[in-house]
């Protein structure tokens, strides 16, 4: 089981990186300006740079694709 303070920790850092993805979909910052947001987070909260509950997927993202989806 997951120890209190590891969990609140993750819950801030969770919540946190939620607002963050609303304001890119919002574009009222840039994908640079949440990448930058998610190194923050992650060193306030504690999460550690392996971790897998990191906000950080680099092969599926809304922002960083190379390829649109919609075009063939």
């Amino acid at each position: 089981m997951m120890e209190s303070d590891m969990f609140m920790g993750l819950l801030g850092y969770k919540s946190a990186m939620k607002q963050a993805r609303d304001m890119v979909e919002k574009e009222l910052i840039t994908a640079d300006e949440y990448t930058k947001i998610e190194e923050k987070m992650r060193e306030m909260f504690g999460i550690n740079i392996s971790s897998l509950y990191r906000e950080n997927d680099w092969i599926n993202t809304r922002f960083r694709g190379n390829m649109s989806p919609n075009r063939r």
